[in-house]
């Protein structure tokens, strides 16, 4: 009976420090679940070339706001410490802006980002109990975009400030890419700072009221910071 518990106790512990061994040599396989909360700036333009013309009349207008969401994925770390991930994530943004300077167009135009899907690759090296890593994906981001600007008829005088606003929503897919650095502070937990490039293209949203000259099209694209909490499992 003695040996058999002394048995036991020796498998017991023999396999625990083959678990602690492996979790520490690779402290970054498997699977993680997370939160994220930072702060994102970008663009917004019409890019519409009206008859006649070759260049955009828009000017790109400024646009910012906070981000936050969750994350969750599965990471790979091979024996040369190279890590292999791949992480999908749901962001809630309020990322608005524009109607910066409406007096230098006939037409203004602003954007809402309220919130974003997106599925990234990750690739890194760990050193240690950090990791640098790059990352790379698709964006899928719904938001609200609104145009319109009164002219006065002829002699054609702009009137910007009694404008009218035709709203839409838009789902946009995009791509996004970036960089970031992890640390694993713990056995189950790590936190993270990464810098994201997110361009969402180009949308034939809406023919606003009163536009007759041409269709209009905006391009998007903002970058952002988040600071990140993971859980590992």
């Amino acid at each position: 009976m003695r040996k058999s518990l002394l048995m036991a106790v020796l498998l017991l512990s023999s396999g625990a420090t083959f678990a602690t061994t492996t979790q520490a040599g690779k402290p970054f396989e498997g699977w993680l679940i997370g939160g994220n909360l930072g702060y994102a700036s970008g663009n917004n333009q019409d890019v519409s070339i009206s008859p006649g013309q070759t260049e955009p009349y828009g000017t790109p207008r400024d646009i910012d706001g906070t981000v936050g969401g969750i994350q969750a994925g599965y990471n790979w770390q091979l024996d040369n410490d190279i890590v292999l991930g791949v992480e999908t994530g749901f962001s809630a943004a309020n990322i608005s802006g524009g109607l910066n300077n409406p007096s230098n167009s006939s037409w203004y135009d602003e954007v809402d980002i309220n919130q974003a899907f997106n599925l990234n690759l990750k690739a890194g090296y760990a050193i240690g109990n950090w990791l640098p890593y790059v990352t790379a994906g698709l964006t899928v981001a719904s938001m609200e975009l609104a145009k319109g600007c009164s002219v006065n008829p002829a002699p054609a005088v702009q009137d910007c400030g009694n404008a009218f606003k035709t709203t839409s929503d838009d789902v946009r897919l995009g791509y996004n890419v970036g960089a970031g650095v992890e640390w694993k502070f713990s056995d189950n937990f790590s936190t993270a700072l990464e810098y994201r490039y997110t361009d969402l293209g180009e949308s034939d949203a809406f023919d606003p009221e009163g536009s007759s000259v041409v269709y209009p099209k905006f391009k998007t694209d903002y970058q952002e910071i988040t600071l990140r909490l993971n859980y590992h499992f």
